[in-house]
């Protein structure tokens, strides 16, 4: 249909050594959609020459349509390479980012066979990917947000080294627009660096956690609710002291409304992801209230799973702030100790003198009736 306009895509030597290539890590499945899965074409536009905002201004509506799913509808990454490359006329610098997450795609589905070493120099080495890299390189400046922030968070999932040199432009122009990038650019670009440089300290990563800090609140992207998580626990790393400093004690906070908001929105974990759940907050557990007790104790995410680490360290604090927690929370922890069957006789301990104490205000009777129940299954369950 195509082939009196384009050129045609010949079998790339990719796609018959399929196994060469291995099978790349792109984060979670939930994780950022690039912006260009939210523009629909519909084919009742009103003129031919129909163009979008962030389409180049000389390319109509069609011929950028047309190109996307041709690079869409590609089964090899050779495929994907010269539709962007032999076609220069009909490619814009939109089409770049698309390209690189359909290549990361079709990476992701074969099966691996060489190291992630072998597979960088092998990608970096094709022709048509240079050419590829080159053109970003080289328009880069010219590129609206859309393109800088998808072809960065591209080139991330695809697990191109941090020295390369199309990572490096692309990161300096994310640097200078960053002030100009809403939420969504500022979360995919930090995951872009967090991924692209996971055990340095990249100056945009401090840039970006101003803005993410800020409205931590309309962040939904797992992954990035995750590197957050990752990049906090290395700050309580580095701030452990014997004394209990000003900076611990807001670098904990963060943590504490991090795990409130990534409880409250995320519904299904991995094994490690919960890990790390567990740990931030066991971290935070002295700045928790009777509120964040309550929001925590009620997550389903928090109930289904085994947090030992917590409740360890919960049992050392809650004693402390024992004369602020309500009868509701308190059954709430009584109920989820009963649930994971937890050997917390320190815990189980202070439960039993809240009891005593407390015991005479309950005057609900349905409220008093349900704690004492759930107590005693948390003693049954927990000395039996």
């Amino acid at each position: 249909m195509y082939t009196a306009r384009y050129h045609a895509c010949k079998p790339h030597i990719w796609a018959a050594y399929p196994e060469h290539f291995p099978h790349l890590y792109q984060g979670r499945q939930n994780g950022h959609k690039p912006h260009h899965h939210h523009h629909h074409h519909h084919h009742h536009h009103r003129t031919k020459k129909k163009t979008w905002n962030f389409i180049h201004e000389k390319m109509s509506y069609d011929t950028f349509f047309t190109m996307k799913r041709l690079i869409d509808r590609s089964r090899t990454v050779g495929e994907v390479l010269r539709w962007v490359t032999q076609n220069p006329g009909k490619i814009s610098y939109n089409h770049y980012p698309i390209a690189l997450q359909k290549i990361g795609q079709i990476l992701q589905q074969l099966p691996g066979g060489s190291t992630g070493e072998a597979y960088h120099s092998q990608m970096l080495e094709l022709e048509d990917f240079q050419t590829l890299c080159e053109s970003i390189v080289s328009d880069c400046s010219k590129f609206d947000n859309f393109s800088i922030v998808n072809c960065l968070y591209a080139v991330a999932a695809l697990g191109l080294p941090s020295d390369c040199k199309v990572v490096q432009v692309l990161e300096e122009e994310a640097r200078i627009r960053l002030s100009q990038f809403n939420q969504k650019d500022i979360s995919m670009v930090f995951s872009s660096i967090m991924k692209l440089h996971p055990s340095t300290e990249h100056p945009l990563v401090e840039s970006c956690l101003t803005g993410l800090e800020k409205n931590i609140e309309k962040e939904r992207h797992p992954q990035t609710l995750f590197l957050l998580l990752s990049y906090y626990k290395l700050k309580a790393q580095e701030l452990q002291s014997d004394s209990y400093s000003n900076d611990q004690l807001l670098n904990n906070r963060k943590i504490l409304r991090l795990v409130k908001h990534t409880l409250g929105h995320v519904t299904n974990v991995r094994d490690h992801e919960m890990t790390l759940l567990d740990e931030m907050l066991a971290t935070c557990s002295r700045e928790t209230s009777n509120k964040s007790l309550e929001l925590i104790f009620s997550s389903p995410l928090f109930y289904e799973n085994r947090q030992e680490r917590f409740i360890s360290s919960l049992a050392e604090e809650l004693p402390k702030k024992v004369d602020n927690i309500t009868p509701y929370t308190m059954a709430l922890i009584a109920k989820y100790i009963a649930r994971h069957r937890l050997r917390e006789t320190k815990l189980l301990d202070t439960i039993a003198e809240f009891l005593v104490k407390k015991g005479e205000y309950l005057d609900s009777k349905v409220i008093a009736d349900s704690f004492f129940n759930i107590t005693e299954n948390a003693l049954w369950g927990c000395t039996v």
